[in-house]
């Protein structure tokens, strides 16, 4: 008898008798020790004298491959029991059994693609709907990188993606906000687009010698165009969205990094501070007409000439600063960049920075960066990836609207608050303006003239709607501001309902019908 090392108990014989796993009580005796003594023989390879020790070259039990030369020996019994092998369904006499360690790796090893089948993998793969690759690891699903051909991972049945407005399959999530959004966005373009034409021929048919008349319609004909915008931006929003709809896991991290969506954030921004500045103006020549009479009604043209075309170059400066490309990169929140070393393809401004800092400790490059740097830095090191879209101020939500409700740190959050501040004072300036206006209205009644109620009626017409609209929004926002977290619905009432709402509003308000429901 010759012997060799062997291992005890590890399911494979390596003595030529098979007294390494035979009849010595190991628990997985059954695999082969039943069979006749002449099976293990011919499964063992010849065997070589070299300076007294015997070597075995080769081992062919529990490799997967059933071998049989013998018609005393079964197919396959070399291949029973091996505890560390997974067996395929077929019985042909191909491949029988894989390593674990090939198990649900996305790559068919059994004939039969049994080591890949969704019910034996589904807890750690993804399979892909196209089946092009067949399958994923459950870790690179929702990443922000479609693995799959066909995006489906980014998208899956039990998807858990939200934010504040959108829901895994649709840009706005609630079916009650979408209809919202359609019925006010017709209302806004529809009753902007009246008020203009009617403005429009208003204009030409003033008689001359009413300067203020004039005035006024001028300003309301420019505030039904800035209103019309944010009725253009909610049908535009609602009509992405219709697109969208059931598959917008697919497009978002392309939706909002996005020219488009940017630009549509924009020109709400540009809507709101404009139909500000323009309600403010409003506002002012109302107080100088009620107080001055006389001379308000030869007001020359450049008092409302100059304060239309100041408020429109602010409100457009405000809403389309954020859209630059700064070398700081002040308005940039995260990088939307499919890569192999994080986890999320949705980087974060910071971790790009820290990202690029390791580099340079490599290279000779100045450890001073800015955005610009840090972005080619990381481009020239990792040439086979591509930073395919920026997070910007607009980017934040599916909806495209600004970072209304910040804490100090965030990104941007100063310009998020000045602008919150901004239309916080000229809100406060008209409130004590029509406040004004409705006191001289009070000391006119007393003093019988009852034209004077007309006035009382129209001033809370025009201020109560604007109050409840944005003193709601200003004041959240300066919560936030002081570290109160605001549950999610906060946002999507102020910033998805009231904000849009005075576009609807304003050019009622401010036209004949509401002087007419007011003498009613």
């Amino acid at each position: 008898v010759f012997y060799t090392n062997a291992s005890l108990c590890d399911g494979i014989p390596e003595c030529y008798d098979r007294q390494d796993e035979c009849g010595i009580g190991c628990p997985n005796e059954s695999h082969f020790c039943n069979f006749d003594i002449s099976c293990h023989m011919t499964q063992i390879s010849d065997i070589s004298e070299e300076a007294g020790l015997l070597f075995i070259l080769k081992r062919e039990y529990c490799d997967g491959r059933p071998r049989s030369s013998l018609s005393t020996c079964p197919l396959g019994f070399d291949e029973t029991n091996c505890t560390s092998r997974y067996y395929c369904h077929n019985s042909n006499k191909g491949l029988i059994s894989i390593e674990q360690l090939f198990l649900c790796d996305g790559v068919l090893d059994c004939d039969d693609g049994s080591d890949e089948w969704e019910s034996v993998c589904s807890r750690t793969r993804f399979y892909c709907r196209s089946k092009t690759p067949l399958s994923i690891p459950r870790e690179r699903v929702e990443n922000g990188a479609r693995d799959c051909s066909d995006g489906s991972d980014e998208c899956p049945p039990n998807s858990t993606k939200k934010s504040v407005f959108l829901s895994p399959f649709e840009m706005m999530g609630n079916t009650f906000f979408r209809v919202i959004l359609w019925i006010m966005g017709v209302l806004s373009l529809c009753g902007n687009i009246i008020v203009f034409t009617v403005s429009v021929f208003k204009i030409r048919a003033v008689e001359m010698g009413k300067p203020l008349k004039l005035g006024f319609l001028w300003l309301l004909l420019n505030l039904s165009v800035s209103d019309g915008l944010m009725g253009i931006y909610i049908l535009l929003l609602s009509a992405m969205g219709t697109q969208f709809s059931g598959k917008y896991c697919y497009h978002d991290a392309e939706w909002r990094s996005s020219r488009t969506c940017a630009v549509l954030g924009s020109m709400a921004v540009i809507s709101t501070e404009v139909s500000a500045f323009t309600m403010t103006t409003m506002s002012i020549i109302r107080l100088l007409s009620v107080y001055f009479p006389l001379k308000m009604t030869s007001i020359k043209r450049a008092v409302y000439v100059v304060p239309i075309i100041c408020s429109w170059c602010g409100g457009i400066l405000i809403g389309t600063l954020p859209l630059a490309d700064y070398r700081s990169g002040y308005f940039i929140t995260s990088v939307w960049y499919p890569n192999y070393f994080n986890s999320n393809q949705d980087m974060s401004k910071a971790d790009m920075e820290q990202l690029a800092r390791r580099i340079i400790r490599f290279s000779n490059s100045s450890p001073t960066m800015d955005w610009f740097d840090v972005k080619s830095t990381i481009t020239s090191v990792f040439q086979e990836l591509q930073i395919k879209g920026e997070f910007g101020f607009f980017g934040e939500t599916s909806v495209c609207l600004p970072r209304l409700f910040v804490k100090v740190g965030d990104t941007a959050w100063g310009y998020s608050i000045f602008i919150v501040i901004l239309n916080f004072c000229l809100f406060t300036f008209m409130g004590i303006i029509y406040m004004k206006l409705y006191k001289k209205g009070k000391q006119r009644i007393i003093a019988g003239k009852r034209k004077s109620k007309l006035l009382i009626r129209t001033v809370s017409l025009v201020i109560l709607p604007n109050i409840c609209c944005w003193v709601p929004i200003c004041t959240m926002a300066l919560v936030s501001l002081a570290g109160v977290k605001l549950d999610n619905t906060v946002y999507v009432v102020c910033a998805g309902v009231l904000l849009p709402i005075n576009s609807v509003l304003n050019p009622i308000i401010y036209s004949n019908i509401a002087v007419n429901f007011a003498r009613k």
